[in-house]
C-alpha cells in the first residue's frame, strides 16, 4: 500500500514481498518495479494503489493454462508457389477484371505470409518502432455502442480480440479512423474475417473501398513484425488501446507495464494492469491515478516491446486481480494462417485453375 503523507512512505504489507523474509536483492527485484510504476503513474507525489501488495509476480488464481486454455496445434501454411507463379506468368494475358482479382488476392497473401514469418526471416528487418505502432492502433466501434481496439498488421488487415467483434454481424463493426485534423472521423466497415473464439483473436479485412494511405504505397509488405516468442517474466511491455475515458475523447493511450507470468503451453502471458501511462492523442478523461487502465476498450489492442514488435493482443483480466491477460504470438500466427487458409488460398487456387483450364491442363 502507498500512503500519502508529508513525504512518500511505501509499506509492502503482503508477506510475499516481505523484506524480513527476502534477501535485499530479491526484495528490490520484486518491490522496486511496483513502486516505480505507481510513482510514475502519478507523475508526482504519492497515490493510492490498493493492488500493489499482490501485483508483481502475481499469478492467476487458476493458472494461465486453466484460464486461457492450452494452445492448439499450428496449422501448416499451404504452399501456393506453383499457383502464384502461374498467375504471375500469365498476368498480362488476363482480362482487366481477372487482373484486378489477382492483385487483390496477392495484396493479401504476400503481406500476411510475411507477417506470419517476419520474426523467423533474418533478412527481413523490423520496420516498426513505438512511434509507428501509435499510428497503427484504432478504435473498433460497434452498432450496439460497445467498442474495443485493433491494430493494423497490413494496409488491409486488422488484428483484434475475438470478443470485441464476435457477437454481432460483421457489417455492424467498424474501424474508426481520423479523417482530418479537424476532428472528422470515418467508420471503415469490415468485409470478412476469421474469428477464433477459442484463441480470443480475430483478423478482419477492411473494405477495399477505403485505403489508409498514411503508411505509403507498399501493399505487399506487412506493417508490423510478429515476435517469435513470449515476453520474459518481469520484462517491460507497452500496451496501446482506448480504455474508458480514452474512446470518448479519442485518446489513444500507451501504458508501460511489466509481465507478471507467461505460459508456453497456453501461449499467453499476464501483465500488471497499471503502470506508467502516456496519452498519445486526444485528452484523457474519466481517469483516476492508480486505477486499472488495462480494461474494457483496450481489448484487441497490441502489446509490444520497445522496438514495436508485437508480443500479443490484450484479452481479458479478472476484475478482482491486479493483472490482465494477453494472447501470445503463436496464437496470432494460428489465427492469421487460418485466415489465409479459409479466405485467400481458395481464391488463388480458383484463379490458377481458370488459367489451367484455358491452357487445357
Amino acid at each position: 500500500m502507498v500512503q500519502r503523507e508529508n513525504h512518500c512512505r511505501i509499506n509492502f504489507l503482503n508477506p510475499r514481498i516481505n523484506p524480513r523474509r527476502t534477501s535485499r536483492r530479491g526484495f528490490l527485484k520484486k518491490a522496486a518495479p511496483v513502486a516505480i510504476a505507481g510513482l510514475a503513474a502519478a507523475n508526482s507525489g504519492c497515490i493510492v494503489l490498493p493492488l500493489v501488495g499482490e501485483a508483481l509476480g502475481a499469478k492467476p488464481s487458476k493458472g494461465l493454462d486453466s484460464v486461457v486454455g492450452l494452445l492448439p496445434p499450428t496449422p501448416k501454411l499451404p504452399n501456393m508457389r506453383q499457383d502464384i507463379d502461374l498467375l504471375l506468368d500469365y498476368f498480362e494475358q488476363l482480362d482487366l477484371y481477372t487482373q484486378q482479382n489477382v492483385r487483390s488476392v496477392l495484396f493479401e497473401w504476400y503481406p500476411l505470409t510475411s507477417f506470419v514469418n517476419s520474426s523467423r526471416n533474418p533478412f527481413m528487418p523490423s520496420s516498426t518502432d513505438l512511434d509507428s505502432i501509435k499510428k497503427m492502433v484504432f478504435p473498433i466501434v460497434r452498432s450496439d455502442g460497445a467498442y474495443g481496439s485493433g491494430v493494423l498488421i497490413t494496409p488491409n488487415h486488422v488484428l483484434s480480440a475475438a470478443h470485441v467483434v464476435n457477437d454481432l454481424p460483421l457489417n455492424q463493426s467498424f474501424l474508426q479512423v481520423a479523417q482530418d485534423r479537424n476532428g472528422g472521423y470515418v467508420d471503415i466497415p469490415f468485409t470478412h474475417a476469421i474469428i477464433r473464439n477459442d484463441l480470443d483473436l480475430a483478423v478482419l479485412r477492411l473494405s477495399p473501398e477505403y485505403t489508409i494511405t498514411e503508411f505509403g504505397n507498399e501493399p505487399l509488405k506487412p506493417l508490423a513484425t510478429l515476435s517469435a516468442r513470449l515476453p520474459a517474466s518481469f520484462s517491460s511491455v507497452y500496451l496501446f488501446g482506448y480504455p474508458p475515458g480514452g474512446f470518448e475523447s479519442r485518446a489513444l493511450l500507451m501504458l508501460r507495464s511489466k509481465v507478471a507470468q507467461n505460459s508456453a503451453s497456453s501461449d499467453s502471458f499476464s501483465f500488471l494492469s497499471f503502470g506508467e501511462e502516456n496519452v498519445i492523442s486526444g485528452t484523457r478523461a474519466g481517469y483516476s491515478p492508480g486505477q486499472r487502465v488495462a480494461l474494457v476498450g483496450s481489448s484487441g489492442g497490441p502489446v509490444v516491446d520497445s522496438s514495436g514488435t508485437i508480443l500479443g493482443i490484450q484479452s481479458r483480466g479478472p476484475e478482482d486481480e491486479p493483472y490482465s491477460i494477453a494472447m501470445g504470438p503463436e496464437r496470432i500466427r494460428i489465427t492469421v494462417i487460418d485466415y489465409l487458409i479459409d479466405h485467400i488460398a481458395p481464391k488463388i487456387r480458383e484463379l490458377a485453375n481458370q488459367i489451367r483450364s484455358r491452357l487445357g491442363q
